[in-house]
């Protein structure tokens, strides 16, 4: 029914769910006596609509966007880790590459690093996220489609014949922006309407 109630218990569910993402673990903390019990409760639609309603609320006080989701991956994707190395040249006049200062790094090389150790030899090495996953998923978004794998294991992507303009792009970042809006205020006065 679309106008269901949800129990207690179901809304303990609900909470342990948008923490934890694992059905399991939201109904032991629901106290459903085992993984099948919580599995039909979470196949329930008026779990599932408090479940949606619950993690786009909570995406919104967060101020999670796709937008916002996009340029992270940009930056990740487009991070030259070139930019982490400095040359420094001894006494002697041998060359050698260190890390620069972290502190003058481009905002990119931050989002890139995923982090940082240090061997028993003092060599210090930087993690980086998968700049390959990061090119896919903008790729993806752009109407690319991945084609065959070449020789070396990379992903070759057939370019649309028709690009989407600067323009285009814009427009629907304006038009994402504004649903975006639309849905915090929504949950906003729906949230004063409940106090």
């Amino acid at each position: 029914m679309k106008g269901e109630k949800l129990t207690p218990k179901q809304q303990t569910f609900v909470a342990a769910y948008v923490a934890t993402l694992d059905y399991r673990a939201a109904g032991a903390a629901a106290g459903y006596a085992s993984a099948n019990s919580a599995n039909e409760v979470f196949n329930k639609a008026h779990v599932r609509r408090a479940i949606k309603k619950a993690m786009t609320e909570r995406l919104a006080d967060m101020d999670v966007t796709a937008d916002r989701v996009l340029r992270e991956f940009a930056r990740i994707a487009f991070a030259n880790p070139g930019d982490a190395m400095q040359l420094s040249t001894s006494e002697y006049g041998a060359q050698r590459v260190r890390i620069a200062d972290m502190d003058l790094w481009p905002a990119e090389l931050h989002a890139a690093m995923a982090g940082v150790s240090e061997d028993k030899d003092g060599v210090i090495k930087i993690q980086w996220r998968d700049k390959q996953r990061a090119l896919e998923v903008l790729a993806k978004h752009l109407g690319m489609q991945a084609g065959e794998t070449d020789g070396d294991g990379i992903k070759v992507f057939i370019v649309p014949e028709k690009q989407t303009s600067e323009d285009e792009w814009e427009a629907k970042a304006v038009e994402a922006r504004s649903a975006s809006k639309k849905r915090a205020q929504a949950i906003t006065d729906e949230r004063q309407t409940k106090s």
